[in-house]
């Protein structure tokens, strides 16, 4: 049966819910208001940011940068595999809190940036063929996450 407004004729109770439920939802949004860029500025970030890392990838010699970061920190360890491997999740994991925590619109920039510069670094790497093919692939799943966050963060705004 439907009401005056066109709507279900609903129960005392499940009214009250659905009265409170949106309420709730009200103040949430009134409440939640993202640190995001507009989406023009999205692309701008991220287009600064590509040019940022091939300015970077072309006036530093990145294998130099990770050369001198193995042989700094890694020296005196002697597993350094596994130090590589903790350090890059104990990394990961301080990022990923980050990013949820402050849910910035600047973030998938910074990825694309971090992205391109993995992927660049694949292509040029010197040494071992698989690493450098992994670094590609990586680097290049890496911008994939930056452009779905973008629109994710872009979606979570209009709403």
């Amino acid at each position: 049966m439907l009401g005056l407004d066109g709507e279900p004729i609903r129960g005392l109770e499940e009214q009250q819910r659905h009265d409170k439920f949106m309420a709730e939802e009200a103040e949430r949004r009134r409440n939640d208001t993202p640190d995001t860029p507009p989406p023009g500025g999205i692309l701008v970030a991220m287009l600064i940011s590509l040019a940022g890392a091939m300015v970077f990838f072309s006036f530093w010699n990145v294998a130099d940068v990770f050369t001198f970061l193995t042989s700094t920190f890694l020296r005196y360890v002697p597993l350094p595999q596994l130090a590589a491997a903790a350090l890059a999740v104990a990394i990961g994991y301080v990022l990923f809190q980050v990013r949820e925590i402050t849910k910035s619109g600047w973030y998938p920039p910074a990825e694309l940036f971090v992205g391109v510069v993995a992927a660049s670094y694949g292509v040029t790497h010197q040494g071992e063929a698989l690493a450098g093919i992994i670094a590609f692939v990586a680097g290049t799943r890496i911008i994939v996450d930056s452009f779905a966050r973008a629109k994710k963060f872009a979606d979570e705004r209009k709403s």
